[in-house]
């Protein structure tokens, strides 16, 4: 009776997951609305008012069950240890990004995502910088660390960090091995930071960091002469 008990449980989570990632997506969803607005509508402001609240209502709504159903203490301040980790996690970050970014350049990546992000950027570039930037950490680390390893792996947290991992790379990817690999090594980074940090403001930055670091570090690189 236990034994069914817990996979009934067990069974319930993964299904409210699935529900709470089709809710994640909503913001860029509301993404291609726009640039499908854009084009009708000539690209006015009214038509970032959809992108806007939908990406506040998600956030708000996520945040809330987070720290409703939590099994992870989370902790309130983020100590000198807590940043240490995270100094080291954006040092890894930076090593990932300039990594993908070689192997892009070189052609032995040519991933199809990136081409497609920058399309979406041409399009609605303050919208898009908005969500990569602000919404996308935010919301995917809360369902990915917050939810995926507090609610499925508590108790094994350590096996939560890898499963999160793998799930996360491969959500991200389309057919590239080379970019699933990258976001499944930052997720095992963001993982750790998680049981490490024991604090989503912590991940949440981490996770900004390495966003900046793939929209600007090109430049950067262009700037240097690389």
């Amino acid at each position: 009776m236990n034994k069914k008990y817990h996979l009934i449980n067990y069974t319930g989570k993964i299904l409210l997951l699935l529900m709470f990632y089709i809710v994640q997506q909503f913001p860029a969803v509301m993404i291609e609305i726009t640039v499908l607005l854009g084009h009708i509508y000539n690209r006015t402001w009214p038509i970032y008012i959809p992108f806007i609240l939908t990406a506040i209502i998600v956030l708000g709504f996520m945040i809330t069950i987070y720290y409703k159903t939590q099994r992870i203490t989370e902790k309130k301040i983020i100590n000198l240890k807590s940043i240490s980790y995270i100094t080291v996690a954006c040092i890894f970050c930076i090593a990932l990004n300039l990594i993908l970014l070689i192997l892009i350049k070189n052609d032995l990546c040519p991933n199809h995502n990136v081409q497609i992000q920058q399309n979406i950027l041409k399009n609605v570039p303050v919208i898009y910088l908005i969500y990569s930037l602000l919404i996308a950490p935010a919301t995917e680390e809360i369902f990915f660390r917050g939810y995926f390893i507090n609610w499925l792996f508590s108790k094994n947290q350590k096996l939560g960090v890898v499963m999160s991992s793998l799930v996360f790379g491969l959500l991200h990817v389309s057919q590239d091995f080379i970019y699933f690999l990258s976001k499944f090594l930052l997720g095992l980074i963001l993982g750790i930071i998680y049981i490490r940090c024991q604090n989503i403001k912590a991940n949440v930055f981490v996770h900004f960091f390495n966003n900046i670091l793939a929209f600007f570090l090109p430049l950067v690189l262009v700037y240097l002469g690389e």
